[in-house]
């Protein structure tokens, strides 16, 4: 089961125990407000059948809004598991119509249901205890029920810690993948996708390695904060120039890399010129000039590590090269992936 399975179905299994314990001990307000529906009906009845007054006459509206009241109290109750008493019960139905040949109730009917709403001993009902039982045995019904209840409260704390557990541990795990200046997953996470798709994957994959020309001069010019703005610049320039599916890295140092999942030498070398050409084009407050040089290699993913190998090799050749270039795979002196 998940993480947030088990805190639904402890939330739920301590929620119905909750229900189910409340339900055994009659809600007294709710009783009240019954007993309180009855006598405003009584009121009204007792109007109708003074001098002057029908007793068949339609009820009025004070009568029928109480009478509509303590219907639906009666059906609360019924789904709490609230004991109603047999003389309450009656008079809570809906008043039949008048000519109606049902049974309708008297003043005497309602006297009954008031009073026995108000009888203490309703809170302990006889239907709830069988023969042969003692106060001891309701008592002991209680605790288990307290228990259980308490249980499936301990069990939603559990929940909650799992979850909360869970959630730690994803965060942890983000930051031990995340390349902590740039945002980018880090070589770490490189490694592990790159023998992820070694293993399962049969398609073409191409990789892009990133190198920033000069970097070292970055630092020693104008120090190490233009030399992180570089860094954190060129990974958003990076980012925002890739196709969906794409996955960027802080591959080490001033180097990045991308794998592009899907796509041969002729596609990956139009995303990296669209790279290069984007990164030369970035203005930085240090007012120093940025430019990478890009290698790239495609090759079935089966095979990535050496398509990686390969894309470094034509990184270096386009250093060789004269820098701030794209060098593709077999292009150059490096053989080619089939």
């Amino acid at each position: 089961m998940s993480r947030l399975g088990v805190v639904l179905a402890g939330a739920a299994l301590s929620l119905s125990l909750s229900a189910a314990a409340s339900g055994s001990a009659p809600g007294v307000q709710t009783l009240e407000r019954a007993a309180q529906a009855l006598e405003t009906e009584l009121a009204e009845l007792d109007l109708r059948t003074r001098p002057g007054g029908s007793p068949d006459a339609k009820p009025g509206a004070a009568f029928q809004a109480a009478d509509e009241a303590g219907w639906d109290i009666l059906i609360e109750l019924q789904d709490s598991g609230t004991y109603v008493p047999p003389q309450a019960e009656m008079v809570l139905q809906l008043m039949p119509p008048p000519n109606s040949t049902a049974s309708r109730p008297v003043a005497e009917d309602y006297l009954a249901g008031i009073t026995a709403l108000r009888r203490p001993s309703i809170q302990a009902p006889p239907i709830s205890v069988a023969a042969g039982t003692t106060d001891t045995d309701t008592s002991t019904s209680d605790v288990i029920a307290a228990s259980a209840v308490a249980v499936a409260l301990l069990g939603l704390v559990i929940g909650c810690g799992a979850l909360w557990r869970g959630r730690r541990h994803d965060h942890l795990a983000s930051i031990a993948f995340t390349d902590g200046l740039t945002g980018l997953m880090n070589r770490r996470r490189f490694d592990l996708d790159v023998d992820g798709a070694t293993q399962r994957g049969r398609s073409c994959t191409a990789a892009l390695m990133i190198d920033v020309d000069h970097f070292k001069s970055f630092n020693d010019t104008y120090g190490h904060a233009c030399g992180d703005d570089v860094l954190r610049v060129v990974s958003t320039t990076i980012t925002q120039n890739l196709r969906r599916g794409d996955i960027a890295y802080r591959y080490g140092g001033e180097e990045f890399s991308v794998l592009l999942p899907g796509t041969d030498n002729q596609a990956a070398e139009i995303v990296a010129e669209r790279l290069r050409h984007a990164i030369e084009t970035i203005s930085l407050d240090c007012d120093s000039h940025v430019t990478a040089s890009i290698g790239v290699a495609s090759g079935p993913s089966r095979q990535l590590e050496s398509v990686v190998t390969a894309a470094d090799a034509a990184m270096y050749g386009a250093k060789s090269a004269g820098r701030n270039r794209t060098m593709v795979s077999g292009n150059d002196s490096s053989p080619a992936l089939i």
